[in-house]
């Protein structure tokens, strides 16, 4: 299938979901190493020192020590840093995949790197995106879920593209006009698949139960749950992003367009 061939006479292309699926454990598998190693550093440990925090205050709050101003804002300011630090990641394995998809040389560490120039501008799109579905969500519930599809490849476009938050937010109103419900059912799909892999980590971790009284559930299950959801989640945002492309404007590029013929 060549570029000519995607859209035609103003003909709207389906999303296929099951491409965008199955390209995504391909992509995920084919560059295991680096994605998982990237996700130690910026998801899991991070994640595990906020697991820590959360832990440490339910001891103090047992034995009757909890001092609430420094442990709430040592919690808040940990919760805050994970936040940054897997939206960086996430943006980064963003341009990663790309770069594969496109046959060009792809590494990790230095697409990381160059995300973090515009590591402001993913942190201004993402708190408009959760002000937005927050405030759709507080009216009615649909409009919110449709608000989170819309916007869902934002965080690509401003990674990939350089494009600052309003226009990062209006190009995936354009990119996904046509194709939510299909978005939306991706979404499921893969939410199914993140609830299969996290029951296969509960039965190594020996389960959930405790709340933030059960340190093996907040510094072994979640760090365990990110190291493996965040990448994997980002690479199928990428992927998303790339067949949307197709669908939406032709491409035209090489090597991308090869992957969804």
């Amino acid at each position: 299938m060549t570029a000519a061939t995607v859209t035609m006479a103003g003909e709207r292309q389906r999303l296929d979901i099951g491409k965008v699926f199955s390209e995504t454990f391909r992509l995920f598998g084919r560059n295991l190493r680096p994605l998982l190693m990237g996700s130690a550093v910026l998801v899991a440990a991070p994640q595990l020192a906020v697991g820590f925090v959360q832990w440490n205050g339910a001891r103090e709050m047992r034995e009757g020590i909890f001092t609430t101003g420094p442990t709430a804002l040592v919690g808040a300011l940990a919760a805050i840093l994970f936040g940054i630090l897997n939206l960086w990641f996430q943006g980064g394995v963003n341009r990663f995949i790309n770069d594969d998809l496109l046959g060009r040389k792809a590494n990790l560490v230095g697409d990381i790197l160059e995300t973090g120039g515009v590591l402001h501008i993913m942190i201004g799109a993402a708190i408009l995106m959760v002000m937005g579905c927050g405030l759709a969500s507080i009216l009615l519930l649909v409009p919110g879920v449709i608000l989170g599809l819309a916007w869902s490849v934002a965080v690509p476009v401003v990674a990939i593209e350089q494009a600052g938050v309003i226009k990062a937010l209006n190009r995936s109103l354009y990119l996904t006009r046509g194709h939510r419900w299909s978005i939306f059912l991706l979404g499921l799909i893969f939410y199914a698949t993140i609830l299969l892999i996290s029951g296969l980590v509960v039965a190594v971790t020996g389960g959930m139960a405790g709340g933030t009284t059960n340190p093996w559930r907040l510094m072994v299950f979640q760090p365990l749950l990110g190291l493996i959801g965040s990448p994997l989640s980002a690479v199928g945002f990428a992927v998303l992003y790339r067949q949307l492309l197709t669908v939406r404007e032709g491409l035209g590029t090489t090597g991308t367009a090869d992957v969804f013929a």
